[in-house]
Formats: structure tokens, sequence, C-alpha cells
């Protein structure tokens, strides 16, 4: 689970800190930056997986046209004035077998039962970015990985003499002092602190990967940078896109969802293979507040997968005949029902295509994925322009709602910088904790509910009035006839 994240530097975001919890709705019009923050946290999830410079391309690609780096920065981090950072805060569940025990495997699982621990670590990883004669250049210059319980003491970070340079027959080139390095005890579970195991350590900029995302880390380095990775390697990110979901599948496919709902056919027709096509039924019953969905499948049409579905009375039909919004719902559904979901998953605008009157159930929807699946418990990020479904979170779960505020300021150069924070309603949990800090920064200071009234106001109205107002701001919905 992400607990907290942090970014400066990257796109729009000057010095956000936010905090989630299970579910958090992020509220804010069109153009401000919710899209933003998701980059940030989806950008963490890319550096476990690629080469850092492609993770920053692979940003919004769905395995497209890759990102330009030069339109992720702000001008003054193109002028090497600023440095790219992000923080993030997450629980990661650490593999503590004993050194040298053999993990027994279930035999009704393909994979061992390994016995593992959550923890909470904070990762954060700086690069320095310059532009010069059209080329962005992109430095990874700090990165570091830190147990936040009192009661495992197995990762620290500092500084320390090692070799760097090119590795040529098993020999260094060159040696360097104080070099900025993340540095773990191998093989060291919290059962034995400061253990006998060998130390491992990675030099931060050496390569072209981050350590996380590091074969090594993975393999045979430390079991909480491969337990870190592996959290943020299973974050899911959900643009949903209809032309994407009506296209059909080769029946060879083995990838999983995309962004855009690409291969939602295929993951459907393997689980069903081997759920014995329960799946489909999950999918109809989790839709029963939205349509009468009669018949879902997928069926191989020559050499491709083809979804189908009967609504109603109607015929069966094709993706290809299915209305946008109920594409949509079923892409969603299928998330909600796979019982090895993601730990995290972020959704662009669910509420697109979606009639103002079932915006209950889609809140309903999405907090089902919240609930604990195959041992663990998932999380939801949403970020939503609809004052419907926004009104709904609020009606009984104030908590879960973030304002995305934009605001500009005057740098000392005089130029006018623009970012967005996103700020807390008063009275959560969030502006407890803020009350409670010694900093307060602004960037996670509660806001009025009336900060949300002009955004939120139901549209049909033609004109604010103060009835409509005192029943929002206490915390209701009101809909007129």
């Amino acid at each position: 689970m992400l607990t907290r994240i942090e970014v400066s530097g990257f796109k729009n975001l000057r010095d956000v800190a936010v905090d989630f919890g299970p579910m958090t709705v992020i509220a804010g019009p069109n153009g401000v930056g919710k899209s933003n923050l998701f980059d940030a946290i989806e950008l963490l999830s890319l550096l476990v997986q690629y080469p850092y410079r492609e993770a920053f391309r692979r940003l919004r690609s769905d395995g497209g046209q890759k990102t330009p780096l030069r339109v992720l920065f702000p001008p003054e981090s193109l002028a090497g004035g600023h440095t790219v950072r992000i923080a993030a805060e997450v629980t990661a569940d650490v593999d503590v077998t004993p050194p040298g025990q053999v993990v027994p495997r279930d035999p009704r699982s393909e994979s061992p039962s390994v016995p593992t621990r959550a923890e909470r670590f904070r990762y954060e990883v700086e690069f320095r970015v310059n532009e010069s004669d059209g080329d962005t250049s992109l430095i990874l210059s700090e990165e570091r990985l830190v147990s936040l319980d009192d009661d495992v003491k197995y990762i620290w970070t500092g500084q320390v003499r090692m070799p760097v340079g090119t590795e040529e027959g098993g020999q260094w080139e060159e040696w360097v002092e104080d070099v900025d390095v993340v540095f773990v005890l191998q093989d060291t579970s919290p059962s034995e602190p400061g253990g006998d195991s060998d130390p491992v350590w990675y030099r931060s900029g050496f390569g072209i990967r981050t350590t996380l995302g590091d074969s090594r880390s993975g393999g045979g380095g430390s079991r909480a940078v491969a337990a870190v990775a592996a959290q943020m390697r299973s974050w899911r990110f959900l643009s949903l896109e209809p032309s994407a979901l009506r296209r059909a599948d080769d029946r060879d496919e083995e990838a999983d969802i995309t962004a855009s709902g690409a291969h939602l056919a295929s993951v459907l027709y393997r689980r069903a293979a081997r759920d014995d096509s329960r799946v489909y039924q999950d999918i109809i019953d989790a839709l029963a507040p939205f349509l009468e969905m009669r018949t879902l499948r997928v069926v191989p049409n020559g050499d491709y997968l083809e979804l189908r579905a009967r609504i109603g009375d109607g015929p069966e039909l094709s993706a290809r005949s299915l209305s946008d919004g109920t594409l949509r719902l079923i892409a969603l559904a299928a998330l909600a029902v796979l019982d090895d979901g993601p730990s995290l998953v972020a959704i662009e605008e669910p509420e697109n295509g979606l009639h103002p009157a079932k915006m209950g159930g889609m809140v309903e929807l999405l907090r089902s994925m919240t609930k604990a699946r195959d041992g663990h418990a998932g999380q939801v990020l949403v970020n939503t322009h609809s004052p419907y479904l926004v009104q709904d979170v609020m009606q009984d779960h104030a908590d879960d709602v973030l304002c995305a505020v934009p605001w500009r300021r005057r740098e000392p150069d005089g130029r006018i910088t623009e970012s967005v924070t996103f700020n807390p309603l008063p009275g959560t949990w969030r502006s407890k904790r803020w009350e409670r800090s010694d900093d307060r920064p602004r960037s996670s200071a509660p806001v009025s509910r009336s900060k949300l009234f002009a955004f939120l106001r139901n549209p049909s109205e033609p004109e604010e009035t103060d009835a409509w107002r005192c029943a929002f701001i206490g915390g209701r919905r009101q809909y007129r006839a």
C-alpha cells in the first residue's frame, strides 16, 4: 500500500505532499494537475521495471508513441536549476524465511507459500535534469531506501568508500571516496538484526537503472529491496479507452490489462479457462446496480478472442457494438472481482459514460476494490471532475476526498510559476495530522468545504442558492426535481 508521496520538479508539481488511505478521491476541474500526481506515482512503478530514462518516456504511452522527456519537467528543471525529487512511503510484505530454510510448497498453489511480514519503508529518488542543444539529459543523483519500523534495523543509508567505473575481468578500474549509496544487509531478517550476512551496496547513479530496478536487487540482493520493488511493480493505472476495449485479442496473447483497457478479453478468457467460467458471473453480479446483463463471455473467433455480452432482452453483441459506458463498466467490474488483483489501482475519471443517478453504485464498486483479496488489502486512487461522484463519496466518507487547488506565485527572478496542492477537508484524519505537525506545510493544509462549492454545484442549478449551499456544506447531497 502507498501511504504517502512527495513530489517536486515534475510537471507542475512543486513541493507536493499527499497522504493516502485505502480509498482516495481527488476532486478538481480539468487541467489543474490531478493526472500529474498519478503520473508521478506511475513513474515509481515504471522505475522498478525499466531503465530510468525509458521509465520517464513510457509515461502515458500505453505501448504506443513514447513521451518526449522535455515535456515532463518545468523550465527551471530543464535549465539545471532544480532537480526532480520523489519520495514514497509504502507498506510491503518482506520474506522472513530464516536463512537456509526450505520454503514449503502449497500443493494447491503454483508458487511456494512464503512467510512474510508487513513492513513500512520510505523510498527517495532524485534526478538532475538539463537541456542543452535540444537534448535532455537525465542523471540519477541520489537514491535511498530506509525502514520506518523502529524494530527493523536492517536498512541504512550513508557514504562509503567503494569501487566505481567499468568492470573488466572482475576488476574495477578506479576507486572514489564518499559516494552516496544505498547499502543493506543481505538476507538478514527482522528476527535477526545485525546478522552475519555480508553487506550489499550500490552506487547511486551507477548504470542505467535505479537500485530497485536493478535485477541484482530483485534476485540475490536484499529481501527488503525486492519486496518494495514487487509492491511498486504491482500498481496498476487506468485511463480506459473504448477503442482499446473493443479491440479483439490474439488467441495466444498473454499480456495483462493495459492502462487503456486493452487485452481485457485475453485476461478474462484465460481466467475463465482456469476457474470454470465463474469469473463471468461474478462480473455480471458486480454490474447489477448499473445494467441488466444477462450473459457475458469471451469466445474464440478464428485466430482472435472476442468479448460478447447480452443486455436485457436484446441480442448478444460483440465488444464492437457495446456502448462506451458498458465497456468501461465491464473493465472496472473485472478488476473488482479478480481475486489476485494489484495492491493499488489508480483510475482516471471512472464516471465517464455513466448516468449521474448511478454514481452511488460506482462508488460502491470502487470501494469493493479496497477489500482484502488473496490475503492482501487493496487500495484505490481516483481522480475526477464529476460533482455527482464526489458528492456521493462525501455523503459518508469525507475523509476520502482531497481538493486539487491550483495556485500561482512570483519567483525571486520575477517569473510567475503555477502549481497545485491536494488538500483535505476540515475534521478529516489528514487535517488532524496537519494540525499536530510542527511545520504545517501549505501543501497539506485543510481547505473549507466552500472551496469545492463552485466546482461541485449541481450543474442543473442556474444560480447558486443559500439552501443548496447549506445542504452541501453540511456534507449531504440534495437533489431537486
